[in-house]
């Protein structure tokens, strides 16, 4: 019995018909009832049988045919198991809802990998590949797919910030340490700011500059601004947001403004020639990036934080108190307990304290510096 289930799994494991993989279970079935194989939260609410492991090993064949780039395999498995999840004999009700779900998100994933992987000729032939690409680039960063997106051939501009985003996350996420990744990632970010011939003439004294994009980097500050608008995940968006935080508090060069970040280690210190960048154009790109990951996530004390030393920094006081309060507010659950002296450091009590003294609210400037012991 033994040597027949033996076989049977080392038949399960190289076929991909569904059929076959049908019967397969079903023999191995009879041979070893009730034994559990596998784990998936969705597929593990289906009960134990038949229907439980034909749709987990349906859905594992899948995701591997994924892996080796054979998208209409892929597609294929996974269909025949929606078609059994919809037909009257599979699961019902709220599960088999969710099933479904789960399944045509796999489907949605074969789709996006294989238009990036047929990128070349789409692009030379289709007039919707561009607005395809910027949604499956998105969409992958998003869904945390970091694998297929660092390992994607880099031609294009677009490629080359997703995955050398997506190749930051997926060190950071693992707990890496390679800071070649991340350098090449501040590399291909920081061009997009050098002022332009005109912006040049206007800093030394010539006439107002027209602010345009740079014709430096991978892409323009506007395409950057636009991808910056898709990504609605949280590592991503962290990642970004500490790069330019970082290259802001080098461009800004006063310790008495400078803003907090995460991930510090991961960027350089320095650039060659600051007055080559603008200073302006990074604020912007950050106050649009901080703009969208608090939308997104108003609970993440680290970027309240920044978003106060931001207008802090561009001499904003009543937005900057704003969010100093925020940050004091979320970090205490609504003062119901004391605020971390990790958000009201001795630092920024000192520039709440200025903001209302700008504002010529001297007497909350009094009452924060007495009940906080400045």
């Amino acid at each position: 019995m033994f040597r027949l289930a033996g076989f049977l799994e080392r038949r399960l494991i190289e076929s991909y018909s569904p059929a076959e993989i049908g019967r397969t279970l079903r023999q191995l079935a009879e041979l070893q009832p009730g034994r559990a194989l596998w784990r998936c939260s969705v597929i593990m609410s289906l009960p134990a049988g038949f229907g439980r492991d034909y749709f987990y090993i349906i859905m594992a064949k899948a995701r591997e045919l994924l892996q080796l780039k054979r998208f209409d395999g892929s597609r294929n498995l996974l269909q025949a198991i929606l078609e059994e999840a919809q037909s009257g004999a599979g699961p019902q009700g709220q599960t088999a809802a969710k099933l479904a779900r789960l399944i045509g998100w796999e489907q949605l994933l074969a789709d996006l990998l294989q238009l990036l992987h047929n990128w070349p000729k789409l692009g030379a032939t289709s007039s919707r590949a561009p607005s395809s690409w910027s949604t499956a680039r998105s969409t992958l960063l998003n869904v945390c797919e970091w694998d297929h997106l660092s390992e994607l051939e880099r031609r294009w501009s677009q490629v080359d910030l997703a995955a050398l985003l997506a190749t930051v996350c997926r060190e950071l996420v693992n707990k890496g340490n390679n800071r070649k990744m991340s350098r090449d990632l501040w590399n291909a970010v920081i061009p997009m700011f050098l002022l332009t011939g005109q912006q040049k003439r206007s800093a030394v004294g010539g006439s107002s500059a027209v602010q345009r994009d740079s014709p430096h980097g991978i892409m323009s500050r506007t395409q950057l601004t636009q991808f910056i608008q898709k990504v609605h995940e949280h590592t991503s968006l962290s990642v970004l947001t500490s790069l330019l935080t970082r290259l802001h508090n080098i461009l800004l060069d006063d310790s008495t403004r400078e803003m907090s970040l995460e991930h510090a280690v991961l960027w350089p210190t320095v650039v060659n020639d600051p007055n080559l960048f603008s200073i302006k154009n990074v604020s912007e790109c950050l106050q649009t990036l901080l703009t969208q990951g608090i939308r997104l996530y108003p609970c993440h004390i680290p970027w309240l934080q920044a978003m106060a030393d931001l207008r802090y920094a561009g001499n904003e006081p009543t937005s900057s108190l704003r969010y100093y309060l925020e940050a004091c507010l979320v970090s205490s659950e609504y003062f119901t307990r004391p605020v971390p002296r990790t958000v009201l450091s001795e630092a920024v009590l000192r520039r709440m304290i200025k903001c209302c003294s700008t504002l010529h609210c001297y007497s909350a400037g009094e009452t924060r510096g007495s009940c906080c012991g400045a």
